[in-house]
């Protein structure tokens, strides 16, 4: 598949993602969100109830509950050939304002731009490289792990297959964050990435969504596509977002 043709494809898999993202937004602190592939069971803890002719039961020892954690699938560590071509390091240009989604980023030189209200896409079809990003007004959303564990959800149901490795920490400019790396097939290009969300104040949400081709020798997200991601995270700027 040439270039181009993969980076339309990229393109219209960077709208599906943000659109997944926009979908989770608007039901943050309204329905709750399961983690993908993992079947949460729960059992009521009741103290029972003696009866008159009855010596009291004592109540049971409470069990510490913990936060569900989704079940993944490791990828391997990606080796790659060094006889193949590297992405360019990433150059900085303008700042671009995305009022309504609350945050600023830096351009990417030999990047394209394309905006629609809170969201932006940056993509290079040379490189068939894509990020999405986006900012969200939220309501309740609980902690941020339980955030991104509902967005992989909705991601992965766009996939033919999907692995995701473990949550970590990820904060950017001072703010909390996590992140995970993704795998999977995707309209029948295998492909990985990251996906992002951090909370730049308590009533505000923000995701960022990558994704690059994987080549015939494996996944090239570690060597190629983190740099970029690196750079576009680096240049973040946020403030209250405005409706317009």
């Amino acid at each position: 598949m040439n270039s181009k043709v993969r980076g339309s494809l990229l393109l219209k898999v960077s709208a599906g993602l943000l659109l997944a993202g926009w979908l989770i937004a608007g039901c943050v602190g309204v329905t709750p969100m399961a983690p993908f592939n993992q079947t949460i069971t729960a059992t009521a803890t009741q103290t029972p109830t003696p009866r008159p002719t009855d010596t009291p039961l004592p109540s049971p020892t409470p069990v510490a509950s913990t936060t569900p954690t989704p079940t993944v699938t490791l990828a391997p560590t990606p080796t790659r050939d060094p006889s193949l071509p590297r992405f360019p390091t990433p150059e900085f240009g303008e700042n671009t304002y995305v009022k309504p989604g609350g945050f600023s980023f830096r351009n990417l030189i030999g990047y394209e731009i394309r905006m629609h209200e809170n969201q932006v896409t940056i993509f290079n079809e040379d490189t068939d490289f894509a990020v999405s990003l986006s900012g969200f007004t939220a309501r309740e959303y609980g902690s941020l792990e339980r955030v991104i564990i509902g967005l992989l959800d909705n991601i992965s149901k766009s996939f033919t297959t999907f692995t995701a490795e473990p949550i970590f920490p990820n904060p950017v400019d001072g703010h909390d964050g996590v992140a995970a790396i993704v795998h999977g097939e995707l309209r029948g290009e295998n492909v990985s990435g990251l996906v992002v969300v951090l909370a730049p104040d308590d009533k505000q949400l923000f995701y960022a969504i990558a994704m690059i081709p994987d080549t015939p020798e494996g996944s090239v997200w570690q060597v190629d596509g983190w740099p970029v991601m690196d750079a576009v995270l680096s240049s973040l700027e946020f403030f209250p977002p405005t409706g317009e």
